[in-house]
């Protein structure tokens, strides 16, 4: 089930600690690397703004779960017309068989997932809206908190932690940056004006940031016990997946 947080839960990363614990001269001769994903993910304005989206949009966020819900009770008497083994399974060979016999289920199922992938688009629009703004605006600030930390620092060159194939903890700045956004920009607002849209390039961070917090939850489910037979819940949060169009082998 959709918990509370918002679209966004943690990854693999340094604490922010670990991160700016280094001194400045411990970088490389001005080279350092920062992930501008962590960086603001980490920050106290997307993490407010999550909470705050989480609460004003919880009416849509429940509508999303209950929707998902009923469309997996819908699909399952479905799946099984196509797992011709019965192991419980829906594999690769057993959905090309169904399209091959030009299964009726299938066709069931796709009208389904349609149904419910609009449904679910609904809901999730006033919801994404929301989140975008909130991150347009700590985005609109990111180059002076990474400016700041630059002029700080005496940093000549930032690359993403990709493009080293080593480098000390120390070179990392991403820590900094996130402090130093906390400063820039405490907090944002999560209500978009009627006509506003959001940048591409905000879409983009959007998606990267959910990508991240789902790894986030992913390691956290599994490092924290769980009773047996209990679903693991997805990020916190995040809006519903739009339902795929066919049977996903392993469902």
């Amino acid at each position: 089930m959709i918990t509370k947080k918002l679209l966004i839960a943690s990854l693999l990363a340094a604490p922010a600690a670990l991160l700016t614990a280094a001194p400045a001269a411990a970088q490389v001769q001005g080279i350092a690397s920062a992930n501008p994903i962590i960086a603001i993910a980490n920050s106290k304005a997307f993490g407010t703004a999550s909470q705050q989206i989480a609460t004003q949009h919880k009416a849509a966020i429940d509508q999303i779960n209950a929707r998902r819900d009923a469309l997996d009770k819908e699909l399952e008497p479905l799946y099984t017309l196509i797992d011709t083994n019965k192991d419980k399974e829906i594999s690769e060979a057993e959905v090309n068989a169904a399209q091959a016999a030009r299964n009726p289920a299938l066709a069931s199922i796709k009208t389904a997932q349609d149904k419910a992938q609009a449904d679910i688009l609904r809901l999730s629009t006033p919801v994404i809206r929301a989140q975008l703004y909130a991150l347009e605006k700590i985005l609109e600030n990111y180059g002076t908190a990474q400016t700041n930390v630059i002029n700080a620092r005496k940093i000549t060159v930032i690359l993403q932690p990709s493009a080293f194939l080593y480098a000390p903890e120390s070179a990392s700045v991403t820590g900094a940056i996130t402090a130093e956004l906390d400063k820039v920009i405490p907090s944002v607002p999560i209500q978009p004006p009627a006509n506003w849209n959001p940048s591409q390039t905000t879409v983009n961070m959007l998606e990267q940031i959910s990508e991240l917090e789902s790894r986030r939850a992913a390691s956290q489910q599994q490092q924290a016990p769980r009773p047996a037979g209990a679903a693991p819940a997805p990020a916190a949060g995040q809006p519903a997946r739009p339902a795929t169009q066919t049977p996903p082998p392993g469902r």
